[in-house]
């Protein structure tokens, strides 16, 4: 599967990295939670806080596991924590017995999980929809974060597209959602800027089209804590979206009054924002007020690769035993 998903070469961390990640987990992890608790920062236990913690750290080695399955010096440097892991491609994961070797594409538990250690907290599972345009992505510092996106398709014949003026800039106040309007169709904005730190910062968000929500970049800074999000969840707070003097849609700042608001409750079901539908294709932000778009293909050929490109299902279930390991390697590289 390494050939069908892309990687964030930005975002991708090295051998070395991760050893570090190692040592600032079994040194930070005490000392943050110390730290917290001495200020009143959370009001949580430190168990609690220590499970927060350990969470999130999951969430970021199954992102690396999922990315790296067929790296095997990579793998092997996340063998020597005590991070346990298979990977499983399912719908549903219920359906599956994690038990089983055979249910993994690729496992490195030295002994299997119960059939019920999901049930028992025994061990964790994380979803990812991985398709051919699918990133994979994280951050190994402390307060870091993992999350997937889909990255715009590559244009790379200009006969193949072609150039659609967006005549309207649109946040539904009903779904959260901003959306580009064109002559025929409505385009959910990929990446959004909003005043929504805690000291009115602008956060980045990402649409996350696997999930039909935003992932929020700056997690810690934001107002609202939320990996995925849509913008209604500040609704009431002094951030929302009537406090916005400006916004950034793809890296293009407007003004409040350069965006319509409007309220439409039915998107889910109809599929429809204002009476136009919703458009899924990926769009190429080139210039200023126009979207390049890809021809559509109607062959059978064509309809072939549609349906091959659709995202699948894949399952990280994860089993982090206390405490995490570290490895000798120091300093990191970049590939």
């Amino acid at each position: 599967m390494k050939n069908k998903w892309k990687s964030n070469r930005g975002l991708k961390v090295a051998v070395a990295f991760v050893s570090i990640l190692m040592a600032a987990a079994t040194v930070a992890s005490a000392a943050a939670v110390g730290l917290c608790d001495s200020l009143d920062v959370y009001e949580a236990s430190k168990s609690q806080a220590l499970k927060e913690y350990y969470y999130r750290y999951s969430e970021i080695y199954s992102t690396m596991a999922l990315a790296w399955q067929d790296d095997s010096t990579q793998l092997e440097e996340l063998g020597k924590t005590n991070f346990r892991y298979g990977i499983i491609k399912a719908e549903d994961l219920n359906a599956v017995d994690i038990s089983d070797p055979a249910s993994y594409e690729a496992y490195n538990f030295e002994t299997m999980p119960k059939r019920d250690a999901i049930a028992n907290e025994e061990a964790g599972a994380k979803q990812f929809m991985i398709g051919p345009n699918t990133v994979l992505a994280w951050d190994c510092r402390l307060f870091g974060y993992s999350y997937t996106y889909e990255e715009a398709e590559e244009f790379t014949n200009p006969e193949e597209t072609y150039a659609e003026p967006i005549i309207g800039y649109y946040y539904n106040v009903a779904d959260g959602i901003f959306y580009y309007e064109t002559e025929d169709a409505y385009y959910r904005v990929d990446t959004v800027g909003l005043p929504t730190g805690t000291a009115e910062e602008f956060v980045d968000f990402v649409y996350d089209s696997g999930q039909g929500t935003y992932y929020n970049l700056n997690r810690e800074m934001c107002a609202v804590k939320d990996y995925y999000l849509t913008f209604d969840r500040f609704d009431g707070m002094s951030c929302s979206w009537e406090t916005w003097d400006s916004v950034n849609l793809d890296n293009r700042t407007f003004l409040h009054t350069d965006i319509r608001f409007a309220e439409d409750k039915l998107t889910k079901e109809t599929g429809e924002f204002n009476g136009k539908p919703i458009a899924a294709k990926f769009y190429k932000m080139d210039s200023d007020g126009m979207l390049t778009l890809k021809v559509d293909g109607e062959t059978e050929a064509a309809k072939a690769g549609a349906e091959k490109s659709k995202n699948k299902s894949y399952w990280v279930v994860s089993q982090v035993k206390d405490p995490l390991e570290e490895t000798d390697i120091r300093g990191f590289y970049l590939d």
